[in-house]
């Protein structure tokens, strides 16, 4: 995504897109690839994982279980489906607050490393 031509945005926006019909009609299109393709390989990557996990941790609730394991074991319990959408939402949203401040990380230090 950043490496979208910015005058593809600022014509988008010339024409009278807000921000909404500009992620829509240009950012979304251009990048279609490349969030298929790292959508793919992080499923192949977490699905690795996941049977790694399994395998040699093995999945002892409280003591070797993680999240992927706990979702995993209600999600293939009856009436565990809430429980394993509730794990699904904290993990995504642990994993938006790291990368949220990753990128303000990243912002920080390059406006540091300027002259």
């Amino acid at each position: 995504m950043e490496s979208i031509d910015e005058k593809l945005l600022q014509a988008s926006r010339s024409l009278g897109a807000n921000w909404l019909d500009m992620v829509l009609s240009v950012i979304v299109p251009l990048s279609l690839r490349g969030i298929l393709a790292g959508s793919s390989l992080m499923f192949a990557r977490s699905l690795g994982e996941f049977g790694a996990t399994v395998i040699v941790a093995g999945n002892i609730p409280g003591v070797t279980q993680t999240i992927p394991l706990a979702i995993y074991d209600y999600a293939s319990s009856p009436g565990g489906e809430g429980m394993a959408a509730a794990l699904c939402l904290v993990s995504v949203v642990i994993s938006l607050v790291f990368l949220l401040f990753h990128e303000s990380l990243i912002r920080r230090t390059a406006r540091e490393d300027r002259p």
